[in-house]
Parts: C-alpha cells; sequence; structure tokens
C-alpha cells in the first residue's frame, strides 16, 4: 500500500508505514496511492471518511477511486479520472540506465534469454531452451526467487540461474528475450531488444496479442513458432519506429500525482 515514488512531501501524501499501522482516523485530507494485488475495498472505504482521496494502479474492483492508473483493461476500468495504456509502464532505474550505452555486435553464438516469470507456471522453460539450440542460439535461463537452485533441470549447453544480481545486464547482451508478458517483456522492448512470446496465464495472452499488433520488436508467440525464428535475420532487425514502451511512464504518472494537488 502505497509508493515512495510518489511522496510529494510527508505532508500532503500518506506513506505505506502509517497506513500499515491502521491509525486510520489520523489520516485526513491525503492523497494516497494504494498498488496492490490484494482486495483493499474495505480499506480504501474507511480511508475515505477522512475526506481522502485515493489513487489506484491497475485496479478493477467495485470501488471507484479518485483515480486510477492501468497499464491494459483487462476488465470495466472504474474511476473519476481514468488513465489507461502501455504509456504508464514504470522501467526500473537499472534498465534506464542501460538504454544509454551502445551495445556491441551480437555474439558469434547468438545469445537468448529465456525469463518467464517467477515460476515458469507452465514449466516451459526447457522446451523453449532446447528448441533455441536446435537452431543456433545459446540459451540463458532465469528463474525468480521462488525456484530453488536444487531443483534445475541441467540441461547440456544451456545456463540456468535463480534470480541472478546481473539480470539486467544479461537482458541488455542478449540477442533475443523469450518472455511471458511480465516485467520483463516491458524491460526488453525498452532495449530494442527482438521479444518472442510465451504467455503464461489468460491475462498476459490479453497483453500480447495487443501487443503483437502494434510493436515491430515482438517477432512472435505460442511455443509452436519459436523453431520458426532465424538468428540471422533477427540480428538485423531494426524496427522502423521506436518500442511503445518509452521508458517515461513514472514522469507520467507522477504528472498525474502532481496534477491532483490542483
Amino acid at each position: 500500500v502505497g509508493s515512495e515514488m510518489c511522496i510529494r512531501d510527508s505532508a500532503s501524501l500518506v506513506s505505506s508505514q502509517k497506513i500499515l499501522n491502521f491509525d486510520l482516523q489520523e489520516i485526513i485530507n491525503s492523497k494516497i496511492l494504494i498498488d496492490s494485488p490484494l482486495n483493499f475495498d474495505d480499506l480504501a472505504i474507511r480511508l475515505r471518511k477522512g475526506e481522502n482521496q485515493i489513487i489506484t494502479m491497475d485496479y478493477f474492483g467495485e470501488l471507484e477511486p479518485d483515480i486510477n492508473i492501468v497499464i491494459y483493461p483487462h476488465e470495466s476500468v472504474s474511476g473519476v479520472k481514468t488513465y489507461i495504456g502501455f504509456d504508464y509502464v514504470i522501467i526500473r532505474k537499472e534498465f534506464l540506465e542501460f538504454s544509454k550505452i551502445l551495445k556491441q555486435e551480437s555474439h558469434a553464438d547468438a545469445a537468448a534469454v529465456i525469463i518467464l516469470g517467477g515460476g515458469d507456471v507452465l514449466e516451459q522453460s526447457s522446451k523453449a531452451a532446447k528448441k533455441l539450440l536446435e537452431i543456433g542460439y545459446s540459451p540463458t535461463i532465469i528463474y525468480g526467487p521462488t525456484k530453488s537452485k536444487e531443483s534445475l533441470i541441467e540441461i547440456n549447453a544451456v545456463t540456468s540461474l535463480c534470480n541472478p544480481k546481473n539480470y539486467p545486464q544479461l537482458i541488455f547482451e542478449a540477442d533475443l528475450i523469450i518472455s511471458n508478458c511480465g516485467g520483463c517483456m516491458f524491460e526488453s522492448l525498452f532495449l530494442n531488444k527482438p521479444t518472442f512470446l510465451l504467455p503464461q496465464t489468460d491475462k498476459e495472452e490479453s497483453i500480447a496479442k495487443a501487443l503483437f499488433k502494434s510493436e515491430e520488436l515482438i517477432v512472435g508467440m505460442g511455443m509452436h513458432n519459436l523453431s520458426s525464428l532465424n538468428p540471422d535475420t533477427l540480428a538485423f532487425k531494426n524496427p522502423s519506429s521506436d518500442s511503445v514502451i518509452d521508458g517515461k511512464g513514472l514522469q507520467r504518472i507522477s504528472n498525474i500525482l502532481i496534477g491532483s494537488y490542483d
């Protein structure tokens, strides 16, 4: 609940710690940003009794927040004011820094990074790595923190890593990214990487289909199409337009929050 990125000053936007301590009666006439996958309707209703303004991110509940910022409308989006679109994707600082560095020429063996979410829900990472090996890629699988090193399946000529600290560097140096349509996909597109999508959930598939229509860097989707990729062709891929993910999402959100004080 809450987000430090949006704290303008300690008096005007309530910090997450104060809300989590549940001293709700002391919170009045404040701007409260709630960014959580959990149901927080009851909390928001109680906060509104103090004439607070409720600002939400990716919220699809029954409450009508004062401002609702949504990346993709999986369901009906409610809010007195709503802001919808990929313009509001937040790219982490370390990826913004990499965007300023000129990447070297591609490796002799094209490097592919496979990252299908923290737990690899559909267990497709190993299968994707084997397909990529067959067509000339050197694959690296990145698992999230929920995967233990002991549970990794060893595959000859495939590197498997658990939550590596140099994850941004690996994405930056790769020639191809295989993603599940989560945060990694947005980071990959921001760095202008050819990106192949393997959605793991229905919501991810909806996002994939929406982006596939407008994003030149998305080179395909679905396991059955993975073998059709050509490393030589992708190495020279130069999109005619910039990615729809421009790295300015945080700035746009901050501008919305600053405007809410007017």
